[in-house]
């Protein structure tokens, strides 16, 4: 977690209370990106770049326990993640670390 986290959140908790909006003056915005084509040569050089620097990258998991304020009644992680496939979040993490060991391995 980043050091500062915890400040913007009691910051933005003290403003509730004084009954300022601690978002007044920011504006949503759509960021600006790419678009591909799944296989195609740029979304290929992207993976490949991707995964030259994924060791350098941390992957989080949600804290365990259940899912009950979700409406859910198993475990958290056992939430469907891919609707497509029918896979919960777990199988879907798994199924993306077998992947890029594949491909670091190449």
């Amino acid at each position: 977690m980043r050091a500062d986290v915890g400040h913007e959140q009691d910051d933005e908790k003290a403003c509730r209370r004084a009954g300022k909006n601690a978002f007044e003056g920011y504006v949503p915005s759509v960021p600006e990106g790419e678009r591909l084509d799944f296989g195609g040569p740029e979304f290929r050089e992207y993976e490949r770049s991707g995964a030259a620097e994924a060791g350098h990258a941390a992957f989080v998991l949600v804290a365990g326990g259940l899912g009950e304020r979700l409406g859910y009644s198993g475990i958290k992680l056992s939430l469907p993640a891919d609707l497509a496939r029918g896979a919960c979040f777990l199988q879907v993490r798994k199924s993306v670390s077998e992947h890029r060991q594949e491909a670091w391995k190449q």
